[in-house]
């Protein structure tokens, strides 16, 4: 299931909270003293940490297991790296204690976001799956009208079959395995009704297939071969 715009929204925030301590540390690194690398590190730990949870807020609702983990991996690291600096460059002690300070409502707010998450997860994949059916409902009503508005001699063989036939057929055979009564069923007024009518024909023709896809196969061949070479 795609990502919602919230939670890209949250990531890129994320993503900007992380890298730019680190823009800074790179810079600040360039100068000349024994503690640059320190700061670097202190910078990079930052990066680290506010990507960390900026996956994990906009992952939370696909698979919160594997997001907290990766959470807790990447903060490891982060802490790691942070308590290295604080031992090799001791001038930036109190620049951490203050932006661990800082950052503590943050690791407690996206603590208890995550237990609520886990404990509730959200419905996404079901509202999605909905919203999907309904685009393609849709999508079949405008096809549909658009049949009856237009002449049967404008319509191109070939696309009526893929739109009207083959695609419902491909997206039923997807949910369950296909049966002899899965054709679908057009207004008599459409303009692919004449082509259906031969294709039907066809198909009661070739029942002594060995199974459903050779049968629709050869049926498809048998109406294709009628309009465009004996028709």
């Amino acid at each position: 299931m795609p990502r919602s715009t919230s939670g890209l929204t949250l990531m890129a925030l994320m993503f900007c909270g992380g890298f730019t301590p680190l823009i800074i540390a790179v810079i600040s690194s360039l100068g000349v003293g024994p503690f640059s690398g320190a700061r670097l590190l202190y910078g990079l730990s930052h990066a680290l940490v506010w990507v960390s949870f900026g996956w994990v807020w906009s992952r939370a609702h696909e698979t919160p297991v594997s997001s907290v983990s990766l959470c807790l991996f990447f903060t490891s690291i982060g802490v790691f790296w942070v308590f290295w600096g604080v031992r090799f460059g001791r001038h930036v002690e109190i620049e951490f204690w203050a932006n661990a300070c800082a950052l503590t409502p943050l690791y407690l707010t996206s603590l208890v976001w995550l237990l609520y998450r886990i404990k509730h997860p959200p419905q996404l994949e079901g509202v999605h799956r909905l919203l999907v059916e309904e685009e393609e409902r849709k999508d079949m009503e405008d096809l549909a009208e658009t049949c009856r508005q237009l002449k049967s001699h404008e319509a191109s063989f070939l696309s009526s079959i893929f739109f009207w036939w083959l695609q419902p057929l491909l997206r039923l055979g997807k949910a369950r395995q296909l049966n002899q009564d899965d054709l679908p069923q057009v207004d008599k007024h459409c303009r692919v009704a004449p082509s259906l009518a031969t294709f039907k024909k066809h198909w009661k023709d070739v029942e002594d297939s060995e199974n459903i896809r050779k049968r629709f196969i050869r049926a498809l061949w048998r109406t294709t071969r009628y309009y465009f070479i004996l028709g």
